[in-house]
């Protein structure tokens, strides 16, 4: 068998084993739980954070356009294309959240601090 051959199927046993002990990996350290736990956490943080930006553009109204602007911009960047029930939703909890106490202001701003810190 030609040097270049034994080469070929060298590398492919290497590749092989390395994607064995790969998937071996993956499962024994739960990557797939952890991934979702992730989405969950990350959900449930850049939600509060939308609402309260949204919910600061519409108590400074000398910002008009602006803040229609950077609200779009941030719909763009995080909701799914062509998923106008995730904006609605936004900006019905944006809309409630106005109407919270101050208490309630300062807890939905902790929450999602420390909502964010564990992203991280």
């Amino acid at each position: 068998m030609a040097d270049w051959q034994q080469r070929i199927r060298s590398l492919a046993a290497t590749g092989w084993v390395f994607l064995c002990h790969l998937a071996r990996r993956y499962h024994a350290d739960g990557c797939q739980t952890r991934a979702a736990a992730l989405t969950y956490v990350t959900l449930f943080a850049v939600v509060p954070l939308l609402t309260l930006t949204f919910a600061a553009f519409s108590l400074v109204p000398s910002l008009g356009d602006a803040g229609t602007k950077i609200q779009q911009l941030l719909l763009d960047a995080l909701v799914p294309a062509g998923n106008p029930q995730v904006t609605e939703y936004l900006f019905d909890f944006a809309r409630r959240a106005r109407s919270l106490s101050t208490a309630g202001g300062l807890l939905l701003v902790v929450t999602t601090l420390f909502m964010l810190r564990t992203i991280e």
